[in-house]
C-alpha cells in the first residue's frame, strides 16, 4: 500500500522532489524540479560536448529528454582501468565515502521533506548490520536519506542483500499494514500470523548465539542438511540449532547434552531467560531514541491481520472462550466475559493489552494433567487472542463465542516480549510464513472421522457401512445435520459428510482453507461434534482404533498447492503429467514422512490402525494415484485442472498445528533444494510387493510400526528437527514419552478406556 509519501507516478524524479500528490496538470508539464537540475549539472560534467540550455525554462518532460542524451553520452567516456564493455558511470563526489556523504548534503539530491517512517527504520538496521553509528536519519532529507540506503545496500556482501533485505521489507509492511496479496475467498476472514523466521532454516535476519566458553561452534552447510546423506547427522550431536540462519547456514551451539537439554529449556526460569535472548536477538532493532510503546501486534503477518468486514461478529456474546491446543493434541481453553476481552482489543480490532496468563508447565501435562519431566512450576505465559478467528459457538448457546490464541512471554518492558517457544500456533505460522517468503502457498482441509457411541452402554450407535445407506436412521440423519447446521452457523463449510466401514463410524469432511485457518476449523469443529452428540444421548470418540476387527478412525489431511513460482512438469511416462512443484514437494514430504509420523500418529494406539490392508499406507514411505494403500496419495478430480494430495498416515491424536507444520516444513524444503521425486507413481499394495519390485518403483523407506520407533526416527532426522526446532522437538519428545508411560501401566482395557476418554 503506497504511502502519502510516495503517491503519484511510480519512479518519477520530480513527483518525488515534490514529495506529495502531483497537480492537476499533467506530470510531464511542470517546471523541472531541483533534482532533476541536480542530475543535469552532474551529468553535464561527464558529456560537457552535450548542449544543455537553460535549465530554468526546461519542463519536466524537457528534462528527462536532456537527461537521457547526457546519459547517453556520458556513457561513451570510459575509464581507462576500467574493462571496456563497462560504461562509467557518473558518481557525486564522496560517494563512496560514508562519512563524507553525511558531512556534505550538497552531495545528495535534494528534497525538502524529512525521512519517512520506512526510511528511518531502513537506515537503523542497516547501519547497525554495516557496523557504523546509527543515525536513524537524523539531520537528512528524504532524498539523502534514499541515497544513504543505496549506498548502504551496495556494502553489504550478496548473501545478505537477497535475504535481510527483503525481510526488513516484509517486517516493514507488516508494519505499516500492507494490503496482502488476493487470496482465495472463504466464507470467513481469519488471522494467519504476522512474520517471523522459520526455525531453523530462514532467510530471514540472524540470531545471535548463547556464547559458553566450553561451547563449541559447529557450521552445517547447506550441502550437509539437504545432500541425502542427512541420515548421518545425529541430533544429539547438535542440541540447540539457532533459529534465523542466514542462507541455510546453521549455526549450532553444543553448551551440554541432548538429556540435559529438558530440564534446562523447558523447567527452570534461568533456562527461560537463556532462550529470550536469543528470541529477542532477532527482533529488528527500533531507530535510536525512539521510545516503543508496548503493543501485543504480533510482528508475523499471518498472525497479525484485522477482521474482514465480511466477518461480522457474533451478536449478543457473554462469554468468550480462549483456546489454544496443548503437545498432546488437546484442545484447552480459558473463559472470560466478553467485557473482559474486548479490553484487550484496540480500536483496530486487534490485541493491543494482555490480560490472560497461564502456567507454561500447561504444555507439559499429559492428557490426564500429569506433569511431564522437564516442566517445573514455574513461569506463566500471555494468551494473545487472534481477533479474526473469533467464532460463535451455537452447539452451546448464543451467547458463547471462542477465538484461537497464541501464546507469548510476560513482558517485562515496553519492548515486545518474544513468542512461547512451545507455541504451536505460533509454529504453524512461522512455517506458513516461510513458506510464503519462498513463493508458495497452500490450501489444507481435513476429513474429520468419528464413531459414535451409547453414552449409557459405550455400544455403536449404528452397523457400519462404507456410505451404506443403512446405517443411517432418522435420528442419525437429524443429529448429522445439526452437527453439519451449526459448524455453517459458525463460519465452517462442510463438503459432505457419510457413513463409514465400522459400527457407528461417520465422516465429515471441511472445505479448504488456508492452513491457519484449516487447523483453527478443525478444532471448533470437533468440539460441535462431540457437544452435540453428547446433547442427543450419544458419546463422539476420535480414537484411533476403537473396535479391533474393523478400520481405524483416522483424521486425513488435504493438500493443495495454491500457488508456487515454480513452473513446468514432469515428461516421464511412469509419472501423471505431475507439476515441478508438486513432484519436489512429494519427494521432501516422502523423505521425511517417519519423522513425521512421530507427529501425524501420536499414540501407541495409532499404529493398532496402522496394519497392512488398513487403507492408510501403514507399510512403505510411497505415494500413488488414488492409492488408498499408500501414505501419501494423489487425488483426482479432474487433473490436471482439479486434485490434491492427501496424507493418510494422520489421526486425531495429533496436534494438528505441528502435523502440518512438519508435512509443510519437509515439503517446502524439498522445493527449496528442488529435490528428484526418485519414486513412480505406486498403484498397488505396497505391503504385498516384493523387495525387487519395490526397488524398481523406487520405494526404499519403511514406515515405523510403533510410536516408540516414530519418536526414534524424528531424533534421527536432524534436518526435520533442525526446522522444527530442536528444543520444541525435545519438549515434544519428553511430553509423548511420558504420555506412554501413563498407558503402559494401564491394562489393555483401561488403555482402551483412556483413549476414548481424552481422544
Amino acid at each position: 500500500m503506497a504511502s502519502n509519501d510516495s503517491a503519484g507516478i511510480p519512479g518519477d524524479p520530480a513527483q518525488t522532489a515534490l514529495g506529495g500528490v502531483p497537480p492537476k496538470e499533467s506530470w510531464r508539464e511542470r517546471p523541472v524540479s531541483d533534482k532533476q537540475r541536480g542530475f543535469i549539472d552532474q551529468l553535464s560534467k561527464q558529456a560537457p560536448d552535450v548542449d544543455v540550455g537553460d535549465t530554468q525554462e526546461m519542463s519536466t518532460k524537457d528534462a528527462s529528454a536532456v537527461i537521457d542524451e547526457l546519459k547517453s553520452a556520458a556513457a561513451t567516456t570510459t575509464d581507462p582501468n576500467a574493462p571496456k564493455d563497462q560504461p562509467q558511470q557518473p558518481e557525486p563526489p564522496g560517494a563512496n565515502d560514508p562519512e563524507s556523504l553525511l558531512k556534505n548534503p550538497q552531495h545528495w539530491s535534494t528534497g525538502d521533506d524529512d525521512p519517512t517512517e520506512k526510511q528511518k527504520r531502513y537506515l537503523a538496521v542497516l547501519e547497525s548490520k554495516s557496523g557504523q553509528q546509527v543515525s536513524g536519519g537524523q539531520g537528512l532529507n528524504k532524498g539523502q536519506a534514499s541515497e544513504r540506503i543505496d549506498q548502504l545496500k551496495k556494502q553489504w556482501p550478496s548473501s545478505l542483500k537477497a535475504s535481510v533485505i527483503a525481510v526488513i521489507e516484509h517486517q516493514d509492511d507488516a508494519r505499516t499494514d500492507i494490503r496482502q496479496p488476493a487470496r482465495i475467498k472463504r466464507p470467513q476472514s481469519h488471522s494467519v500470523l504476522p512474520y517471523m523466521p522459520f526455525r531453523g532454516l530462514s532467510g530471514g535476519i540472524e540470531r545471535s548465539t548463547v556464547r559458553s566458553q566450553q561451547s563449541k561452534r559447529i557450521q552445517l552447510r547447506e550441502s550437509d542438511l539437504f545432500s541425502g546423506n542427512e541420515d548421518r547427522i545425529s541430533l544429539q550431536q547438535f542440541p540447540v540449532i539457532h533459529e534465523g540462519v542466514i542462507s541455510y547456514l546453521a549455526r549450532i551451539e553444543s553448551p551440554q547434552s541432548m538429556e540435559s537439554l529438558g530440564g534446562s529449556v523447558l523447567g527452570t526460569e534461568s533456562s527461560h531467560r537463556e532462550e529470550q535472548k536469543i528470541m529477542r536477538s532477532s527482533r529488528m532493532p527500533s531507530p535510536p531514541d525512539v521510545k516503543t510503546p508496548l503493543s501485543l501486534v504480533s510482528p508475523i503477518p499471518q498472525l497479525n491481520r484485522k477482521p474482514s468486514k465480511e466477518a461480522v461478529e457474533p451478536p449478543d456474546i457473554h462469554h468468550v472462550h480462549l483456546r489454544w491446543c496443548d503437545l498432546c493434541g488437546q484442545a484447552r481453553e480459558q473463559i472470560v466475559s466478553y467485557k473482559r476481552y474486548r479490553k484487550q482489543l484496540g480500536k483496530d480490532g486487534m490485541t493491543k493489552h494482555a490480560h490472560v496468563t497461564i502456567p507454561k508447565s500447561t504444555m507439559g501435562l499429559t492428557p490426564d494433567d500429569r506433569l511431564s519431566a522437564g516442566f517445573g512450576p514455574v513461569g506463566e505465559v500471555v494468551l494473545i487472542p487472534d481477533p479474526s478467528s473469533l467464532r460463535a459457538l451455537p452447539w452451546l448457546n448464543a451467547h458463547h463465542a471462542a477465538v484461537m490464541c497464541v501464546m507469548e512471554e510476560k513482558p517485562k518492558g515496553p519492548d515486545r516480549p518474544p513468542p512461547y517457544s512451545l507455541c504451536t500456533r505460533t509454529l504453524l505460522a512461522e512455517v506458513i510464513e516461510y513458506a510464503s517468503l519462498q513463493g508458495h502457498m497452500f490450501m489444507c482441509g481435513f476429513d474429520i472421522d468419528f464413531v459414535l457411541l451409547s453414552a449409557k452402554t459405550d455400544r455403536s450407535a449404528t452397523i457400519g457401512g462404507q456410505g451404506a445407506t443403512r446405517a443411517l436412521t432418522p435420528g442419525l440423519v437429524n443429529l448429522l445435520d445439526d452437527i453439519v447446521d451449526a459448524l455453517h452457523e459458525s463460519g465452517i463449510e462442510v463438503d459432505d459428510y457419510q457413513t463409514l466401514s465400522a459400527p457407528g463410524q461417520f465422516r465429515i469432511s471441511l472445505r479448504e482453507e488456508e492452513p491457519l485457518i484449516a487447523v483453527d476449523s478443525l478444532l471448533h469443529a470437533k468440539d460441535a461434534i462431540r457437544l452435540i452428540a453428547a446433547a442427543n444421548g450419544y458419546r463422539s470418540t476420535f480414537a484411533p482404533k476403537v473396535f479391533r476387527e474393523h478400520d481405524g478412525t483416522g483424521q486425513h489431511v488435504r493438500i493443495t498447492i495454491a500457488k508456487t513460482n515454480v513452473t513446468g512438469r514432469l515428461t516421464d511416462a511412469r509419472f501423471p503429467n505431475l507439476p515441478m512443484a508438486d513432484a519436489m514437494f512429494a519427494a521432501g514430504l516422502l523423505r521425511h514422512l517417519p519423522a513425521i509420523t512421530a507427529f501425524t500418529q501420536a499414540t501407541p494406539m495409532s499404529f493398532e490402525r496402522a496394519v497392512p490392508g488398513s487403507r492408510m499406507g501403514a507399510s512403505w514411505a510411497a505415494w500413488g494415484s488414488d492409492n488408498r494403500e499408500t501414505p501419501l496419495r494423489l487425488c483426482y478430480v479432474n487433473y490436471p485442472r482439479k486434485y490434491h494430495w492427501e496424507l493418510r498416515s494422520f489421526d486425531a491424536t495429533a496436534n494438528p498445528y505441528i502435523a502440518l507444520s512438519a508435512i509443510i516444513a519437509a515439503g517446502v524444503l524439498g522445493i527449496k533444494k528442488q529435490l528428484e521425486l526418485r519414486q513412480f507413481d505406486c498403484l498397488e499394495d505396497p505391503s504385498l510387493m516384493s523387495r525387487d519390485e519395490l526397488k524398481a518403483l523406487g520405494i526404499r523407506r519403511p514406515m515405523p510400526r510403533s510410536f516408540r520407533g516414530a519418536l526414534e526416527k524424528l531424533t534421527e532426522d536432524a534436518v526435520l528437527a533442525a526446522a522444527i526446532g530442536p528444543s520444541f522437538v525435545k519438549a515434544y519428545t519428553l511430553v509423548k514419552q511420558a504420555q506412554m508411560q501413563v498407558l503402559s501401566d494401564l491394562s489393555k482395557e483401561e488403555a482402551k478406556a483412556y483413549m476414548l476418554k481424552y481422544y
